[in-house]
């Protein structure tokens, strides 16, 4: 992937800056891409909207199923997936 399809993707996906930023901040700190845990009350997406966001990670190859018979078993980010989200996520404490 070139730096101008990663800029594009940066743009296109269907998500606010602010939405972005909390998704990446959470898998970054080891929380799951779980539509329970991203969806509802508090939550920064509503279910239409992560549906959304994990359906064009899908499609993109920013996101793949854990085990590809079955969507239950959750979601994993692509090496690709992984470097969007990092646009997005905070400085660590460290750097």
């Amino acid at each position: 992937m070139c730096s101008s399809d990663l800029q594009g993707d940066f743009y296109t996906l269907p998500a606010s800056e602010g939405q972005l930023r909390s998704l990446a901040a959470g898998i970054m700190a080891g929380v799951t891409f779980a539509e329970s845990y991203w969806t509802g009350r508090g939550a920064p997406f509503s279910l239409r909207q992560f549906r959304e966001l994990r359906a064009e990670m899908l499609r993109r190859g920013l996101l793949v199923q854990t085990n590809p018979s079955s969507a239950n078993q959750g979601f994993s980010l692509t090496t690709e997936g992984e470097t969007i989200l990092q646009h997005y996520a905070p400085p660590s404490p460290t750097a």
